[in-house]
């Protein structure tokens, strides 16, 4: 089991250790190895209050409000796209601690691709845990509340040699609020197109 969280470890074990004596699998009358995944997902729980509910005082309320339309500066982003072919948009949506954020790719010729996430910046996030894999999600405030990380984790668990991906994404506002500069970092196991295990890139939006 890859270790996350002592606290979440010794969950895990004693939720297994209840379920009871395993029969052994069968191969041609015989006992036999048997691998598979156990998926063992944690939520940590939220404040009894609602979204609506949830007071914030001066002192730890963000100065810096994220809401509105964003699209994609293509010629700031090094995306290498032709101006017209495709668009990238973000929608945000921000509610005290509460962050929605819409995707949208739109194509010259089919339909839009989206995708809608909500994260909660006050939230220590969670962990799933599987036989062959942990993953993990954390969105937070920086320190000084001018901006808002997502960091997301996948680690392989291997007898050989255990590998991790994780991905860090910043969002900050620069121009008086009407730029969105959202940058990018990757940290993935050595390959030929990696061999400096790391990888930096950032989108730059428009309000719109």
């Amino acid at each position: 089991m890859q270790k996350v969280h002592p606290a979440i470890d010794a969950e895990v074990l004693r939720v297994v250790g209840k379920l009871g004596k395993f029969e052994p699998g069968l191969q041609k009358g015989t006992p036999v190895d048997v691998y598979y995944n156990l998926p063992i997902t944690f939520s940590l729980p939220k404040s009894n209050q609602s979204q609506n509910e949830r007071i914030q005082t001066s002192e730890d309320k963000p100065d810096q409000d994220f809401s509105g339309k964003w699209v994609l500066n293509n010629s700031k982003s090094p995306l290498f796209l032709k101006e017209g072919s495709v668009n990238f948009e973000l929608n945000i949506s921000q509610k005290g601690s509460f962050i929605d954020i819409q995707r949208v790719v739109r194509f010259p010729d089919r339909d839009p691709l989206e995708k809608h996430y909500t994260y909660d910046l006050d939230n220590e996030g969670y962990a799933s845990i599987a036989a062959d894999s942990t993953h993990s999600l954390r969105a937070q405030w920086s320190d000084d509340k001018q901006s808002f990380i997502i960091t997301s984790e996948v680690i392989a668990n291997s007898r050989i040699k255990p590998a991790s991906y994780k991905r860090i994404e910043t969002y900050s506002l620069a121009d008086k609020g009407n730029t969105l500069i959202v940058t990018f970092k990757e940290i993935r196991p050595e390959s030929p197109l990696y061999p400096d295990n790391k990888n930096n890139w950032k989108m730059v939006y428009n309000r719109n």
